[in-house]
C-alpha cells in the first residue's frame, strides 16, 4: 500500500493535529507559487500552529456545497461511479504530504479522488474551459498520495451550474515540481527555515 488512511472526522481537533504533521494537497498550490489566496509564508506559520486559515463559516458552506454536487453525481452522472465518502489519506513514499479528499468515486477499476469547490459568479468563469490550474495541482499532489491514475475536479458556480472534469495524472509535473519542491519546503519547516514574506501584509 503506497498510502495509509487517517481515521479522523473533518474540522475536528483531531483532523486539525493530523494536517500540522505533514502538507496538504490543498497547500501545495501555494508551496509552488499558484496561490493566489494563500502564500508560503502562510503555509509554513500554519505548520507551526500560527495563524491557522481555519475559517468555520467557509468550511460549512464548503462541506454544504459538497453534499450538493455530491447529490448532482448521484442524479445526472453515474456513470462516472458510486459516490464514496470523504478520506484523509497520508503517502507512506512521501510523508511529508498528505490529502484530504473530498469525495471518492468509485468505479470499476478502484477508487479515484474528486475535488469539490464552489465559486461565485464571476469566479466560475476560471472554470469554463476546464480545470483551473490552482486546482490542478492539488489534484495532482491528491493522485500522487493516493497513488491514482486520473481524477476528477467539481465546481457548483454563482450561475447555478455544477461542472465536471477529468484530469490526468502528470506524470512530469509530479517529478519535476510537487515531489522536490514539497520536499524542501517539508525539510525548512522541520528546521525552523521561515520562507521569506511575499505579500505587504506579510
Amino acid at each position: 500500500m503506497t498510502y495509509t488512511v487517517v481515521d479522523v472526522t473533518p474540522d475536528t481537533e483531531e483532523w486539525m493535529a493530523e494536517r500540522l504533521k505533514s502538507l496538504g494537497a490543498s497547500e501545495v498550490p501555494a508551496v509552488l507559487g499558484l496561490s493566489p489566496y494563500q502564500t508560503r509564508l502562510g503555509v509554513y506559520r500554519a505548520k507551526k500552529g500560527v495563524g491557522s486559515d481555519f475559517d468555520p463559516e467557509r468550511a460549512y458552506v464548503g462541506h454544504a456545497s459538497e453534499v450538493l454536487i455530491e447529490g448532482y453525481l448521484k442524479k445526472f452522472r453515474p456513470e462516472l461511479g458510486r459516490v464514496g465518502p470523504a478520506v484523509m489519506v497520508r503517502s507512506v513514499e512521501y510523508p511529508w504530504l498528505h490529502a484530504s479528499l473530498d469525495r471518492v468515486l468509485v468505479t470499476e477499476a478502484g477508487e479515484v479522488p474528486i475535488q469539490m469547490k464552489s465559486a461565485h459568479y464571476f469566479g466560475v468563469r476560471d472554470w469554463e474551459e476546464g480545470t483551473p490550474l490552482l486546482v490542478q495541482a492539488q489534484i495532482q499532489s491528491e493522485l500522487l498520495v493516493f497513488d491514482k491514475p486520473y481524477g476528477y475536479s467539481a465546481v457548483f458556480g454563482g450561475d447555478m451550474r455544477v461542472r465536471v472534469y477529468r484530469v490526468d495524472r502528470d506524470d512530469e509535473f509530479i517529478e519535476d515540481y510537487v515531489i522536490p519542491e514539497t520536499r524542501k519546503f517539508w525539510d525548512d519547516v522541520q528546521a525552523n527555515r521561515e520562507p521569506a514574506p511575499s505579500t505587504l501584509g506579510e
